[in-house]
């Protein structure tokens, strides 16, 4: 009798640490959005306040005044978190209608379409450890190098309660940030490759113009751009405002410059990275559609020896339906680039870009009155 082979030692705890490495990052999803029904929004609200009332019981310990808490530094410390939670539930929930908008028009067999939205939160969140971990090493480096080159900022960056509160706050920070730019950045073009490669749709998909099943994936990448485009700005926000107010920002310099490459690399890897792969997707599937038109014609035309008068008119007529069809394939515009997109992302770049000079000259002031 074969004796079967034994398992290599240690084979299974590296299969489940692989599986808590998988899933950590939707904790989140697992442990508390999973057990109540309600909007993303919502969820991204309670856990803001429940932060700011632990801030507050910080505050009130240290001997501080209470309305100290709505200081600048403190509310960009509490807002990462909830800015991060939002994007990660609001990406969890559209992936689920995303799926059952595009079932019906696929041609994969049951067990591929599954294997592929299975895998898909796997590739969302396929950069959460190394953003993860830069979300407590670029702010520990920042201040080191604040403290060696600028050190008269130092005592701008927050009395002791904002300290605390930042330290507390900064595990919730990783996770939650490490998450939502690992999607926006990483996940979402990551996604959209793999969804071309992957996935295949009817030849009528083209020819009905049933692009409109995918527009959701536009709403997807739109609010993931700016849910996190904002807390990354109010961030590299800040040490443009304290150099602001300490009087050493008078020329412009390449801290000011910061949160405007900030959004510029959040807008090229969130919106024009998943686009470019579902451009490509769409010129597949007209590509595919066209062909397939282009071989039907090819039969149609070739009419067998001896073939009957009826059996000529009915490929005649075949013929003449087969080069409307074409005509409305090569129509077919393969991007879901339109117009309400592009404005949607110009007058979001635009208020964006607007509100981060007016914040400025407002958080600056605030600080100074309250310094």
């Amino acid at each position: 009798m074969q004796e079967k082979p034994k398992a290599m030692p240690g084979s299974a705890r590296v299969r489940r640490t692989s599986r808590i490495m998988s899933r950590t990052p939707w904790l989140w999803i697992d442990l508390i959005v999973s057990r109540v029904s309600v909007p993303p929004w919502l969820l991204s609200i309670a856990l803001f306040l429940a932060l700011l009332a632990i801030d507050s019981l910080i505050t009130i310990a240290s001997g501080e005044r209470l309305r100290g808490i709505l200081d600048i530094r403190h509310i960009i410390v509490l807002i990462l978190p909830a800015f991060g939670s939002f994007t990660i539930t609001y990406v969890r929930q559209a992936l689920a209608g995303l799926e059952a908008a595009v079932k019906p028009w696929l041609t994969n067999s049951e067990a591929e379409s599954r294997a592929f939205w299975d895998s898909a939160p796997d590739l969302l969140m396929c950069g959460f450890w190394p953003f993860a971990v830069a979300w407590v090493v670029i702010p520990i480096l920042y201040g080191i190098l604040h403290s060696a080159f600028q050190p008269q900022l130092v005592g701008q960056l927050g009395n002791r309660s904002v300290q605390y509160v930042t330290f507390l706050v900064t595990p919730l920070t990783w996770y939650f940030m490490g998450g939502a730019t690992s999607i926006a950045l990483v996940g979402l073009g990551r996604l959209f490759h793999e969804l071309g490669k992957t996935l295949d749709l009817k030849e009528d998909f083209v020819l009905r113009g049933a692009k409109v099943v995918l527009q959701p994936f536009n709403s997807l990448i739109w609010v993931t751009c700016i849910s996190v485009a904002l807390p990354l700005l109010l961030t590299g926000m800040l040490p443009v405002t304290l150099r602001y107010v300490s009087g050493h920002a008078i020329t412009l310099g390449l801290m000011d410059l910061v949160p405007l490459i900030l959004l510029a690399i959040v807008v090229v890897l969130t919106i024009a990275v998943p686009q470019i792969f579902m451009n490509r997707f769409l010129s597949k599937e007209k590509d595919k559609a066209l062909a397939d038109i282009s071989e039907q014609m090819s039969q149609a035309i070739a009419v067998p020896e001896g073939a009957s008068l009826e059996d000529v008119l009915r490929r005649m007529h075949h013929l003449q339906a087969l080069v409307y069809m074409e005509r409305k394939a090569e129509k077919f515009n393969p991007t879901l680039v339109d117009a309400k997109f592009l404005v949607q992302v110009a007058a979001s770049i635009g208020t964006v870009t607007y509100a981060l000079y007016y914040l400025r000259t407002f958080i600056g002031t605030f600080l100074q009155s309250g310094g």
